[in-house]
């Protein structure tokens, strides 16, 4: 009994090594059975791990990134090297004035006492210290400005003008540069001037860079005849707006004979209302009416008295309507600083001073009784409209009148005004202090 079991346990062991070995030369793919789901009698295989050389993925040939040119406006890393380089310091200050050619204004600036400010030969003017060149005052815009990256803008506006201080660098490494760089613009006969200062960074400190940006001082050397000014008016009808002066200046007769002496048109009308100020016609709707529908080609407008803000682009908008120009024209009796800030938000606008044109004229030692009346308003006379006339007369048609009029004594008239009637310019200041660039 015993042998048989052993015999059958023998048997059992044969048949189990035999079907291992055919399932183990069996291929997972051999038949369509390898896909089939295992009994949960199979054993988990094992993943088998292999390690194979490899060699580096290639990629197509691409050209060699060319290098990347450093601009000034490109080397960002050096915008702030500046702050390594020492501020001289002032031995003392200066003030020193500069003006355009065929301008009657000059800007007072201020230097470093020690500074030499000599001709460059090209209408401008060098600035050195010991004698290196670390700046130029020059007419205009600068030349150079393409190759200078602007680091920082600082917007201002002293009266009368408009100033943009430029921060700016240029070049690289050895070759790096700051400096400072003042624009300066103003209007003057309807015109935009305008002029530039470069100064090197580290020439100048504090209160020079301030006061070249917020200080600069606007100023007349002379007074401006304004010859042609005006001269796209010639022949068209022009309107003065103003009070009493008006009238008893006769300044629209005057000029009417003058344009009629003279072959023109009588084209003057002159609106003549007893205390009226410029805010009287910026409220007269119908007036307003009538500039905005073209009915003139200019208004010339006096009436400046009180703090008014307003009245001036009121009148100016009407203006605009019909392509009419507002031209500035203070009478005698007004006041400068209500004029300054009436027309202060309007830098623009042409301005023809009646008023100071009479106070030059007396102050050259004419008498003040010759050209106002002797009343409680110090009116003016015919005279004061005669050179009122002869000012608009000029910045039109680009002369001054020649013809004899009826309308005043012609004679006695001339005997006052003298070497006016020749050069009707004043001088208002030292013109050889001034630095002229062209």
């Amino acid at each position: 009994m015993k042998n048989k079991h052993r015999i059958f346990i023998t048997f059992l062991l044969v048949a189990c090594i035999l079907l291992g070995s055919c399932n183990f030369e069996k291929q997972p793919n051999d038949s369509a059975e390898s896909n089939e789901t295992t009994t949960a009698q199979t054993l988990v295989e094992t993943p088998v791990v292999t390690f194979e050389e490899t060699t580096p993925e290639t990629t197509p040939e691409t050209p060699p990134t060319p290098p990347i040119e450093t601009t000034p406006a490109d080397n960002e890393g050096e915008d702030e090297a500046y702050l390594d380089i020492p501020i001289k310091t002032a031995r003392g200050y200066m003030s020193k004035d500069y003006g355009l050619k065929d301008s009657s204004i000059s800007l007072r600036m201020k230097f470093y006492l020690d500074w030499e400010h000599r001709e460059d030969g090209e209408g401008g003017y060098l600035l050195l210290c010991d004698g290196v060149e670390i700046g130029r005052i020059l007419s205009g815009e600068a030349d150079d400005i393409e190759d200078w990256k602007i680091l920082k803008q600082t917007d201002a506006t002293p009266k009368n003008l408009q100033v943009t201080e430029y921060f700016e660098k240029s070049g690289t490494g050895e070759s790096l540069h700051f400096r400072y760089r003042f624009y300066y613009r103003y209007m003057e006969c309807g015109k935009e001037r305008r002029l530039t200062v470069t100064i090197a960074y580290g020439e100048i400190d504090n209160y020079v860079q301030t006061q070249l940006r917020e200080s600069v001082t606007y100023q007349e050397h002379h007074t401006d005849p304004m010859y042609g000014a005006l001269s796209h008016l010639q022949d068209k009808p022009i309107v003065v707006l103003g009070n009493s002066f008006i009238h008893t200046s006769q300044i629209g007769t005057i000029y009417n004979e003058i344009a009629a002496k003279s072959g023109k048109q009588q084209l003057m009308h002159a609106e003549s209302r007893g205390y009226a100020s410029i805010s009287t016609y910026a409220q007269d709707y119908t007036l307003l009416k009538r500039i905005a529908n073209g009915e003139w080609s200019a208004v010339f407008l006096c009436g400046f008295y009180g703090r008014d803000v307003e009245s001036v682009g009121i009148i100016k908008n009407a203006c605009n309507k019909s392509n009419t120009q507002l031209i500035i024209f203070p009478a005698h009796n007004e006041s400068d600083a209500m004029l300054g800030i009436s027309t202060s938000p309007h830098p623009e606008l042409l301005k023809i001073n009646w008023k100071r044109e009479i106070d030059q004229l007396i102050k050259e030692g004419r008498s003040k009784w010759d050209f106002c009346i002797n009343d409680g308003h110090l009116h003016s006379t015919p005279l004061a409209g005669y050179v009122g006339a002869m000012m608009i007369w000029r910045a039109i048609y680009g002369e001054m009148p020649t013809v004899s009029l009826f309308s005043i004594p012609q004679s006695n008239y001339d005997a006052i005004l003298g070497s006016y009637l020749e050069s009707p310019t004043f001088e208002l200041m030292k013109i050889s202090s001034i630095n002229i660039l062209e």
